[in-house]
């Protein structure tokens, strides 16, 4: 290694001063060591996640179609799919009442071939394998269907799940496991919501009546907050 002369070394320091100087950094409300709000800023208004969610799923509205499968209740199908259409829920959790009672990775559990879409909104980081409750989605599908799903990509613990909340994904990872499910030459997208202002507001808790549009509609596929996926399965 070469070593730096001592002009370089006093360069270095210079120059990262006077950027600082010529681009400060001004804090504002988020120079903070806690969170604004721990709810993900359901107490301001539509957590950034959730708006994200919302955009991606009126966007492909079409896809949920025919019988529908989502996790937990039916707060989405209910709104984008057609009224005719048969609406089922997945959970573990029996008080939910749930219609397909199981884990996700439990492919003994899941259904075969019976679903035209399969909505997994923030669920697959709560899995002890993601890439295997990604099959799981696959066989619940019919031949045609249609996987929306979203996780997250930068995001707090959840405090009441502390021990289950276990990933965070990367586009990269998250396409690989699923070229690997649906295979490589089926129709997959993962696209990354968010830049570093959002990221930021995300994590103290800000709410999406906070930000701009302007903000919340740029991508900077470097510091995503929440990545949108869609998948069919041959």
């Amino acid at each position: 290694m070469t070593k730096s002369s001592p002009v370089s070394q006093w360069i270095g320091p210079a120059h990262r001063l006077v950027r600082r100087l010529a681009h400060p950094a001004w804090f504002g409300t988020l120079h903070r060591t806690t969170p604004i709000s721990r709810t993900w800023g359901y107490d301001r208004g539509l957590p950034i996640d959730r708006h994200y969610i919302d955009r991606f799923l009126s966007q492909h509205a079409t896809d949920i179609r025919s019988s529908v499968l989502e996790v937990g209740d039916t707060r989405y199908s209910r709104r984008f799919a057609p009224s005719n259409s048969e609406l089922h829920t997945i959970d573990v959790d029996p008080s939910k009442s749930p219609v397909v009672r199981a884990d996700l990775c439990d492919l003994g559990a899941l259904p075969r071939d019976r679903y035209q879409c399969f909505v997994c909104a923030q669920t697959l980081q709560y899995v002890s394998d993601p890439s295997l409750a990604l099959r799981g989605a696959h066989q619940m599908l019919a031949s045609g269907g249609v996987l929306l799903a979203t996780v997250p990509a930068l995001a707090a613990i959840d405090p009441g799940a502390r021990e289950h909340d276990r990933w965070r994904f990367t586009a990269a990872q998250t396409k690989r496991w699923l070229e690997d499910v649906f295979g490589a030459d089926a129709e997959l997208s993962v696209t990354p919501r968010g830049n570093v202002l959002v990221a930021c507001a995300s994590l103290m808790g800000l709410a999406r009546q906070d930000l701009s549009a302007e903000t919340l509609d740029e991508s900077d596929p470097d510091y995503p907050v929440i990545l949108c996926v869609r998948a069919v399965k041959r």
